[in-house]
């Protein structure tokens, strides 16, 4: 039984500990107002947001220096949220294929492997 007796969302959980400390309850906040301009692919307002929290003396050091990592990333991330297109979906097709190639321990053909990743990739098709 949980403590709270009741049904709890991650969210819940993490804005009552953030409760606990100031210094938690800003990090959270910059965190989710950086997470939302990230989302809706707003650079100007995120780095300007980056920029006017590099100097809080309440953020803790090893979270101002990922923000100063993120300055120096700047034009690479621009250029990523000014694109409306990603590698995601090849690199989710890479994945498969090393996590099907470490599950198998290697096929006999070439053939056969080409073959399951195929499989693995055409849409699921359910009979009733």
């Amino acid at each position: 039984m949980d403590a709270y007796n009741r049904y709890v969302s991650a969210q819940d959980i993490a804005l009552e500990l953030a409760n606990y400390s100031p210094v938690l309850m800003e990090t959270w906040n910059l965190y989710q107002l950086l997470l939302g301009y990230f989302k809706e692919r707003n650079a100007d307002y995120f780095f300007d947001l980056i920029r006017e929290s590099q100097n809080s003396e309440l953020l803790p050091q090893s979270f101002r220096d990922k923000l100063a990592f993120l300055l120096k990333k700047e034009e690479s991330i621009r250029l990523a949220l000014s694109v409306p297109y990603n590698n995601g979906l090849v690199e989710g097709t890479n994945n498969k294929i090393k996590l099907l190639k470490r599950s198998a321990f290697g096929y006999r053909k070439h053939e056969h492997l080409f073959a399951r990743v195929y499989w693995m990739q055409s849409p699921a098709v359910h009979s009733i």
